[in-house]
């Protein structure tokens, strides 16, 4: 029987995003003849003083998550109209080799350039493959195959050193995989896309003696979000990984070791019982241990915070526990087993040694 699902909570945010956020595009100010629809950053929601109407990219592209995954739990909670003027939105931001204006703010010209999110781009192509899913249109499909490749040009000579961790462009290169099946894409082939997924989960594992240093914490400065959404990432590319080729298993392998050191890095973390209030149980604070923080705030509770641990954790759950049966590292296989020799060779010295105590004592001697 399938489990009964009760999105009170997801109708509580949709209807919050769609009453304080989402609104039309004036075609005034595209000159364009399509309807589009964005999520607008305002002073009121903000909070920011004197912040002019501003819609951003990524904004778009995580409301398309958002609303789509609300439509596959309820039906027709959103018009399939507003979906599809969201991804127009998207669409009217992307530039011709597949990148990204950020921002779009009509008090100042329209399309901001001065700005510049390497992160909006992943987010841009997840939130159009999602209203793909819902909407079989080739536009949207193209346009996120095109933002993979465009992530793929740029960062395919840089050191990985410069490569920023993004988990967003992870999770829809997951979901690219599922569309391009065995074959390529015109916009974008499954080897550029592998490729540069490999080349961001290089970027972002810490060696096992790094980890040792670190406490499992993904990050060398003791932060559980960054952790969490790298955790994100890595559940994400082990829907592809294990595809690539022999010279790159050795990176599944060390990808399944930092989930395993992050997951139990976050657990040690959360807040329990005799930490904090009642109404923080289950929280992350913003660095673990707080005495590793060298700033203010590292006790602070965001609402990411958390909302980065639990996708973390849930797709940790998905992939490390796959069907029921742990997949679990190499490394940590061998750790276990070395521990579990350890612990045999104990037990042999402990029954043994009073024993052979017992059978060299001279006869007639005591012991004293």
């Amino acid at each position: 029987m399938a489990q009964q699902v009760h999105p009170a909570g997801m109708e509580r945010a949709v209807d919050f995003l769609k009453s304080q956020a989402m609104g039309p595009v004036k075609k005034s100010d595209t000159k364009s003849s399509e309807d589009m629809w964005a999520v607008w950053s305002s002073e009121k929601v903000s909070g920011q003083k004197n912040q002019p109407p501003t819609a951003k990219l990524g904004g778009a592209g995580l409301a398309l998550v958002a609303l789509t995954a609300m439509e596959r739990i309820k039906k027709h909670s959103t018009p399939l109209e507003v979906l599809q003027a969201l991804g127009r939105f998207v669409l009217f931001m992307q530039n011709d080799d597949g990148g990204f204006i950020s921002k779009f703010i009509p008090s100042e010209g329209g399309k901001d350039t001065s700005f510049v999110s390497l992160y909006y781009p992943g987010e841009a192509s997840l939130g159009l493959l999602s209203l793909y899913e819902l909407d079989p249109d080739p536009k949207w499909l193209a346009s996120a195959a095109k933002a993979i490749k465009y992530l793929y040009t740029l960062r395919k000579d840089s050191d990985l050193d410069d490569i920023e961790p993004d988990h967003w462009a992870l999770i829809a290169t997951s979901k690219l995989m599922v569309h391009m099946g065995d074959g390529d894409l015109p916009d974008c082939t499954r080897k550029q896309a592998l490729d540069h997924a490999v080349k961001v989960c290089k970027s972002m594992v810490l060696t096992p003696d790094e980890l040792l240093e670190t406490g499992g914490c993904l990050v060398d400065a003791h932060r559980t979000c960054p952790t969490s959404t790298r955790i994100e990432g890595y559940s994400a590319a082990l829907t592809f990984l294990p595809n690539v080729t022999m010279a790159e298993k050795a990176l599944v392998r060390l990808v399944e070791y930092n989930m395993d050191a992050g997951v139990h890095y976050l657990l040690r973390s959360q807040r329990v019982a005799g930490d904090v209030e009642d109404n923080m149980l289950g929280s992350f604070p913003g660095v673990y241990p707080p005495e590793e923080s060298r700033r203010d705030g590292s006790t602070e509770v965001r609402i990411d915070y958390v909302q980065h641990a639990l996708s973390g954790l849930i797709g940790y759950e998905r992939e490390r526990f796959h069907q029921g049966k742990v997949r679990i590292s190499t490394l940590r296989r061998v750790a276990e087993a070395i521990g579990r020799g350890l612990r045999r060779l104990l037990l042999t010295i402990l029954f043994f040694v009073p024993g052979a105590l017992l059978w060299v004592r001279p006869k007639g001697s005591k012991w004293h």
